[in-house]
């Protein structure tokens, strides 16, 4: 087409020149008539020469005004004229615009008409562009698609990241109670197996989200001045674990002349490298993982950082590396089905390493290893070197971790405010030894209203909450009330990029993602308080309600136990958890041994095989449970036999169950004795618990229920209050909330 509007000119210049448009059929009988771009030629004076036939029919009125001879000078003003035309396309090629003529797209040109260094006019020439025009407005109708798919793509993260995170929140903050406050070794090693469980979790949804934050342009670096010994000991303390339970070596190299003291974005550091040490391990299964820190000097302010992850695993082929990088893709899927992840690590890597000016290299060798490294340039805060960190560290890591407050605050107060039940529960755990005084609120509206009538020292308040979210109860809360100037927290589970902005700019004083961690939370309330509400740890004990010492009652239940043979003490505190635990179990078993022992009995006696079985499967279990481990085996035998109709069996050892079970009932009943030497609790101290206690179960709170029952254990109890404290037990253990009302308010009605 460009040819043809070429030879156009030509043709046209040479009609001109040698005077030819006297005779127009000569013209007509070139292929300008017949391209489909309109064309109109003017000479110098600005007078139609010539037009071809698409012209004529993309605007009739050419054929029409020439045809009937209509003098130029006597137009008429009511007729649109070719004239007109032209005037309406020198105007569009001005301004750059299409002329649409029906459902046809069309793109003005304008060309000289010089030959031999002369001009001859002008030459105008109606573009069909209407394809061109149709394919991008389809191709933006496809990007809107996608635009409005990417936005309910990041809806749906911002979304999951809440909904995720709040249980998340909830496990990882009870998880952290069990390990402050357990001193069984058993229960801690579970508790710490949980918290990697869920801090792997975390890092799953977070990759998820950071792929997201990098698609969309909106990650950013953000340098500050960090501790490299810091990150180093971060990465050393999240592999070791996990390298060891593969029974792999993780040996550490750096380069003690590092300087220590640097600036840059040391959680984006941090994460690359922990992806290539999480991947090193998960696809290493003999051998080791070697992590490398080494650094070069650029100049006297910065250097070029390195890292270099090398493991002796299963390596890669050569046609494996290109989906080294590909999200949701990993090397030999089947091979490597059982490991897990989402496949997202060596993408972000990489696209971090982008953005931070640095790439990663790769050096892999298939079934012997693979090599990772990369290099990133970090300004130096001080050229203080790094030193043997390693000795360091392991001095550090032979120190037994436990827990401390880091203040003491019995003048302040706090209001929480989260509709999620749980959340508050964990937050008043967190903060339990600090002595803070601490309100909850489930609802903006509730915030708004203990807000007006209290003075709180600080104010935490959940972003997400239905009919009134964080931000808009903050908004009222300032407005007016005892609380209007007490400095806001957001507290949230919102992971996605510029949350923390959107929260500074709505007038939160800070912010504190979910999962809460324990040392976080007080460090920032730490901060915010006013100093002379805070104190340290002997001038802040506060007198509580005078209760038994927990240690001399927990030698005395220990001692008791091991003096049965019948029962293991270790395997039932193991199953239950807790001596409290224990203990509470071992009086429904022994309140509940008499009337169940009869049952079997009689169902024996009777031949009611079915009603027998039912009744010692039941037994072996709960036998189980409390370490009765031999009852456990038997009834474990005579369920087996009623079920395959084995009556000789039965008739042998029925009467050796039965004795064994009456037996370690009648030595139980040292638990009764056991608590004559505790103090007894006044009727009207009994009365405000049991009321408590009713509260508890209607809402159904299984900690805080745990909590009155431990307290209540404390106490010598008559024998029918301590029956009555049994059956709260064995219904508080079957989740019966409405049989313990009713026993409860029995009980206050007297």
């Amino acid at each position: 087409m460009p040819g043809a509007l070429v030879g156009t000119v030509f043709m046209l210049i040479a009609i001109f020149k040698f005077d030819l448009m006297g005779t127009r059929e000569i013209a007509k009988d070139f292929a300008v008539d017949r391209i489909s771009e309109g064309i109109i030629a003017v000479d110098n004076e600005g007078r139609i020469q010539y037009y071809n036939e698409p012209m004529t029919k993309l605007y009739p009125e050419f054929e029409t005004f020439f045809s009937e001879s209509i003098s130029l000078s006597l137009t008429a003003k009511s007729i649109k004229t070719p004239y007109d035309i032209l005037d309406d396309i020198t105007s569009a090629v001005a301004s750059g615009e299409t002329i649409t003529i029906g459902e046809r797209i069309y793109t003005p040109e304008e060309n000289d008409l010089v030959y031999g260094g002369e001009k001859y006019g002008k030459l105008y020439a109606l573009v069909d562009d209407t394809e061109h025009y149709r394919y991008m407005e389809e191709l933006q109708e496809q990007r809107d698609i996608a635009d409005n798919a990417n936005e309910a793509k990041s809806r749906f993260l911002a979304s999951m990241s809440h909904e995720i995170r709040t249980p998340i929140n909830a496990v990882l903050g009870m998880d952290e109670m069990i390990l402050r406050e357990s001193q069984e070794k058993t229960i801690r090693s579970y508790a710490a197996d949980i918290m990697s469980a869920g801090k792997t979790l975390l890092s799953l949804i977070n990759d998820i989200l950071d792929l997201s934050k990098v698609e969309e342009g909106k990650m950013e670096i953000i340098p500050a001045q960090y501790d490299l010994s810091s990150l180093i000991n971060d990465l050393i303390n999240m592999i070791r674990d996990r390298a060891q339970k593969k029974g792999l070596k993780f040996k550490v190299i750096v380069d003690e002349k590092i300087p220590r003291f640097l600036i840059g974005d040391e959680i984006r550091v941090r994460q690359c490298v922990m992806n290539l040490l999480t991947n090193a391990v998960k696809y290493t299964e003999v051998g080791e993982v070697t992590l490398r820190v080494s650094y070069e000097k650029k100049d006297d302010r910065r250097i070029l950082l390195g890292f270099c992850v090398k493991d002796t695993g299963i390596g890669m082929k050569p046609e494996d590396m290109e989906n080294l990088f590909a999200p949701y893709k990993r090397i030999e899927e089947k091979r490597n089905r059982a490991i897990e992840g989402t496949g997202l690590g060596m993408s972000i890597t990489r696209q971090l390493l982008d953005l931070m000016g640095s790439s990663l290299s790769v050096q892999s060798e298939y079934a012997k290893g693979s090599e990772f490294s990369f290099s990133v340039c970090q300004e130096v805060d001080t050229w203080e070197e790094i030193g043997d960190i390693m000795t360091r560290l392991k001095s550090a890591s032979e120190d037994t971790y436990e827990y401390h407050e880091l203040f003491h605050a019995p003048k302040a107060r706090i209001l929480v405010v989260d509709d999620t039940e749980v959340n508050l529960t964990v937050i008043e755990s967190l903060l339990k030894k600090t002595r803070i005084n601490i309100d909850t609120a489930m609802s903006g509206k509730d915030a708004i209203s203990f807000s007006d009538k209290n003075a709180y020292d600080i104010i935490f308040i959940d972003h997400m909450m239905p009919d009134m979210d964080g931000i808009e109860t903050l908004h009222h809360i300032r407005k007016s009330g005892m609380s209007k100037d007490a400095p806001a927290v957001a507290l949230t589970a919102n992971a996605v990029y510029g949350a923390k902005e959107m929260y500074l700019e709505a007038g939160f004083t800070g912010y504190l993602s979910k999962p809460v961690e324990g040392e976080k939370l007080e460090r920032m309330i730490f901060e915010l308080l006013p100093k002379d509400k805070i104190s340290d740890g002997e001038d802040a004990v506060l007198k509580e309600e005078a209760a038994p010492s927990v240690e001399t009652a927990s030698e005395h239940f220990v001692r008791l136990l091991e003096q049965i043979p019948e029962l293991d003490f270790s395997a039932g505190l193991l199953n239950l958890g807790s001596e409290e635990g224990y203990k509470s179990v071992l009086s429904v078993f022994h309140l509940t041994a008499k009337e169940k022992a009869n049952e079997i009995e009689s169902f024996y006696k009777n031949g009611d095989t079915e009603n027998y079985v039912i009744k010692v499967h039941a037994l072996k279990s709960s036998a189980r449970i409390i370490g009765a481990t031999d009852l456990s085996k038997l009834a474990a035998a005579l369920e087996d036999a009623g079920r395959r109709g084995d009556t000789v069996y039965l008739k042998l050892y029925t009467e050796e169950l039965l004795f064994l079970y009456r037996t370690l009932d009648e030595k139980l009943t040292c638990l009764e004795r056991a608590n004559e030497n505790l103090p007894k609790i006044s009727e009207k101290e009994l009365k405000k618990v049991y009321a408590s206690i009713a509260e508890i179960a209607e809402s159904m709170d299984y900690d805080r229920m745990e909590e009155r029952m431990k307290y209540l254990h404390g106490y010598c109890l008559s024998e029918s209050e301590n029956k009555r404290v049994n059956e709260i037990e064995r219904m508080f253990i079957d989740f019966d909330w409405d049989g313990i009302v009713q026993t409860v308010k029995g009980a206050l009605e007297k």
